[in-house]
């Protein structure tokens, strides 16, 4: 949920607005985060919610000291643990505004703690900026389910039919799983999804019937 009238609208269309803070619901996370911009908001849905490569994540985690003859307090973004047990550290900056020997420091010290420096910039969002609106929508329907326990039989009967089809539109699912209703239907294509069990074509309407998936 935006905060304050938000310009993700004007981001998706220029890449040029990156106000506003917002309160989200992260499935990953299981719990409300507080993204302080419109840029952070899509790096957010980009790399790490719908990053099936993250397991998990610290947004804002507490500052470090980089120990240089100067000391200075690094503010990260977020720290990402990788499902192959990796540690990366993710900074979101913009190039006008950073000191580059500071960065050149902040890699040489985050490979001395075992993690990888990972650097984002509004350029690195930007060739991403189609998968917004999609992402929007399923982490719309994920907040609206965090209560919601899924019916073991819409669960197995979804599995079964994705791995004997492989891949599909969403009318096939919504056909299958006709007995159930349609908020049941899409809350589960929402969590297999952002959990890494289902690829879905990021499109305009990601729930329409015409949208593609895959088994993954």
């Amino acid at each position: 949920m935006v905060r304050r009238n938000s310009k993700v609208s004007n981001f998706t269309n220029r890449g040029q607005n990156f106000g506003n803070s917002w309160v989200v619901y992260s499935h990953k996370a299981r719990r409300s985060l507080t993204i302080v911009n419109d840029i952070e908001l899509c790096y957010w849905l980009i790399f790490l919610e719908f990053q099936p490569g993250v397991l998990k994540f610290n947004l804002h985690p507490a500052f470090r000291i980089l120990p240089t003859k100067t000391p200075r307090k690094i503010l990260l973004t977020s720290e990402a643990t990788l499902v192959d047990g990796a540690l990366e550290w993710h900074l979101l900056y913009s190039p006008e505004k950073i000191n580059f020997d500071y960065l050149a420091e902040l890699r040489e010290y985050a490979n001395s703690c075992g993690a990888t420096l990972r650097e984002y910039t509004p350029a690195t969002i930007i060739p991403h900026k189609y998968k917004i609106m999609p992402l929007l929508k399923v982490c719309a329907c994920l907040a609206a389910g965090k209560e919601y326990s899924l019916p073991p039989e819409i669960v197995s009967k979804a599995q079964f039919y994705i791995r004997q089809r492989v891949r599909g539109r969403m009318s096939d699912l919504y056909e299958q799983l006709r007995d159930f209703d349609t908020a049941t239907v899409h809350y589960l294509v929402a969590r297999m999804f952002v959990e890494g069990r289902l690829k879905v074509e990021l499109s305009p309407y990601f729930f329409s019937p015409s949208t593609e998936w895959v088994n993954a």
